[in-house]
């Protein structure tokens, strides 16, 4: 069987809060308790209920769906964290706008495509410089790290040097008992 992996496409999600039902369902109709009270959403499949913890997804073309929280987590990533796909949709913007006939809003196709372009640098130096910064800060954590194990070092170097000296006191004291 041939392995596909899911493209990455970013979505909106937003874990169950009542208001976000389309509607309820009443499990028991003759005793109409609230707690009886079903929340669902509407689908591409039909109606799908909601539990509490539940997220609500708001797909690409708009559809929402309900997904249980351990899949939704096992799933997706908050979107930000890789700035990738920023920076690719960026580039492709930056292609529409020059092969787009129809793409007036840019003003020439030659305009809009060099925006897109330095619209895509400019992310890509932002990228660099907040990737800089992260590799700086790394170095410095590990100078510190470095150092507090060059300090222990030091310590168990003298620890171990006065264990050698309280071992040579020790043997001398026990051969001097034996000389008497």
């Amino acid at each position: 069987m041939a392995k596909y992996r899911k493209k990455p496409v970013i979505i909106d999600a937003d874990p169950y809060q009542p208001g976000m039902e389309d509607g309820f369902d009443i499990e028991h109709p003759e005793e109409q308790h609230r707690a009886d009270r079903k929340p669902y959403i509407k689908t591409l499949e039909g109606k799908m209920y909601i539990s509490p913890g539940d997220y609500i997804i708001t797909g690409v073309k708009g559809e929402r769906y309900p997904c249980k929280p351990d899949i939704f987590e096992s799933t997706y990533e908050k979107a930000g964290k890789d700035r990738t796909w920023e920076i690719e949709n960026r580039y492709k913007n930056a292609l529409h706008g020059w092969l787009n006939p129809f793409d007036k809003a840019a003003g020439s196709y030659y305009n809009g495509y060099l925006n897109g372009v330095r619209d895509t640098l400019r992310a890509l130096k932002e990228e660099n410089a907040r990737l800089r910064k992260a590799l700086e800060e790394a170095r410095q954590a590990d100078k510190v790290a470095k150092k507090a194990i060059d300090d222990m070092g030091k310590v168990i170097n003298q620890k171990g040097a006065r264990i050698c000296e309280l071992e040579e006191q020790l043997t001398a004291a026990l051969g001097e008992g034996d000389k008497e």
